[in-house]
Formats: structure tokens, C-alpha cells, sequence
């Protein structure tokens, strides 16, 4: 196919990656420029939604604060005042959007947050921001 011929929807452009039911096998199906373009369009649409809502640094400072206060409201905690016994926790990291389980490992103040994972075990968060006890 020249380079300057259009794509066809159905031409192959990448792969897709699935996780096993195990978490350790992965499984790789094509991907098409259909579904490509979907998964563009919803991406640009998503960025500008964003940049509507923050059009500048300041107004996001702004949001981060104003959510950071509204969690707060829900019941989260600072994660500086999170159980240091090991007791387990549900914690939100910035850049995700999951509620994630995890606990305070080693000697405070030396310890640190570990974020745990069903079949991989724990790793250290560097983005722990608050807490909140488990069934909360």
C-alpha cells in the first residue's frame, strides 16, 4: 500500500493486549483503524472537556484543592496520619483513578505505602495522597 493512499477502516494498525483470567498471560488481538479512530476520537474528546473545565494552571490548582477537600468530605484522610501497624486501608494515588487496598510497611517514619495486587503482590506508591479504612 502506497503512503498516500487512505487506510481502509478494516486495515490492522496496531494490537490490542488482553491480561489472562491468570494476570500473567497476555493475549494480543488485532487492532483496525476503526477501532483506532474510536479510541482517538474519545481521547480528543475527553482533552477537550478538559481543557474547557481548567483552561489555565491556576483553575487547575484550583480543582485539584477543591477535590482533594470534597474527598475529605467522604471520609479520606491524609495519608501522613494512615494506621502504621500494617493494618490494611483502601488509598487513592494521584494519577489514578482507582480506590486501590493497601498499608504502611516498615518503621515509621522510614516505611512506606504499599499498594497490593491480587497475584503480583505489593509495591511501594509514590503517589499515596489519602486514605481511608476498609468498608468505608
Amino acid at each position: 500500500m502506497k503512503d498516500d493512499q487512505p487506510l481502509s477502516d478494516d486495515t490492522i494498525v496496531g494490537h490490542k493486549t488482553y491480561l489472562g483470567k491468570d494476570r500473567m498471560l497476555f493475549k494480543h488481538e488485532p487492532l483496525t483503524k476503526r477501532e483506532a479512530d474510536i479510541i482517538i476520537a474519545a481521547a480528543e474528546r475527553d482533552e477537550a472537556k478538559r481543557i474547557e473545565m481548567i483552561p489555565d494552571q491556576a483553575t487547575g490548582i484550583k480543582t485539584l484543592w477543591d477535590a482533594y477537600q470534597r474527598l475529605k468530605d467522604f471520609g479520606w484522610c491524609d495519608i501522613d496520619y494512615c494506621p502504621k501497624d500494617q493494618t490494611r486501608f483502601n488509598v487513592l494515588e494521584l494519577g489514578s483513578t482507582g480506590i486501590h487496598k493497601g498499608y504502611y510497611y516498615g518503621e515509621y517514619p522510614n516505611g512506606s505505602i504499599m499498594i497490593e495486587d491480587d497475584d503480583l503482590g505489593a509495591s511501594p506508591s509514590t503517589a499515596a495522597i489519602l486514605f481511608k479504612p476498609l468498608g468505608d
